[in-house]
């Protein structure tokens, strides 16, 4: 038997008009008009005004590269570094006389030659905070091709702790990733005396 087909009848659904008692208060339809003073202004333009405040101005910010000294080096301008001694007799004047752990990196280009030096962080006696993000920071603004990393041992012995060999590689994981290799981490005792961290099997 053939069924009669009802029309349906739209009901009123309370969560739309609950919608729009918040989009437009005081009357105020997305299909009408406001019943207040406002009559004929368009429904965009009210919720437009409900939105918070955009700035017009967005500030831009730019980064470079500073230099905020020079250490000697020698004869040459750009010395290759050629393996950890090198590095060891470059950065031990510089650690020379500091009485806290100071972590350095050295800048190299693609013909692992020296562009520049840059502390990364000052700790205590025993220790300095790293972070991957200040570690390549510098590198990266100055287009360096590689690494060369090294700390100093206020005790005057360059034994690497645990410590060193675990944010050693860390940081050789997050040059593999940014494409600016880590080639070694030395680190440098008194007297000149060193411990390369790649002689030592831990890179």
């Amino acid at each position: 038997m053939p069924q009669c087909r009802q029309e349906k009848t739209s009901a009123p659904n309370p969560a739309q008009e609950n919608f729009e008692d918040v989009l437009f208060p005081e009357g105020q339809r997305a299909g009408g008009q406001n019943a207040g003073s406002r009559e004929g202004e368009p429904a965009q333009s009210l919720v437009r005004e409900s939105l918070p405040a955009i700035p017009e101005h967005l500030p831009i910010y730019g980064v470079k590269l500073v230099r905020t000294g020079t250490i000697a080096i020698g004869e040459q301008q750009r010395p290759r570094m050629n393996g950890p001694a090198e590095v060891a007799a470059l950065l031990w004047r510089y650690f020379r006389d500091a009485d806290r752990e100071h972590f350095a990196a050295l800048l190299l280009d693609t013909k692992n030659q020296l562009i520049g030096v840059t502390t990364i962080s000052v700790g205590d006696l025993s220790s300095a905070l790293v972070h991957p993000r200040e570690v390549f920071k510098a590198a990266i603004l100055a287009n360096a091709a590689s690494i060369l990393l090294a700390h100093n041992h206020p005790s005057g012995d360059p034994t690497p702790s645990p410590e060193d060999v675990a944010v050693s590689r860390r940081l050789h994981e997050a040059g593999e990733i940014l494409g600016i290799a880590l080639l070694d981490h030395v680190v440098i005792g008194d007297g000149a005396r060193f411990v390369s961290l790649k002689e030592k099997g831990f890179l």
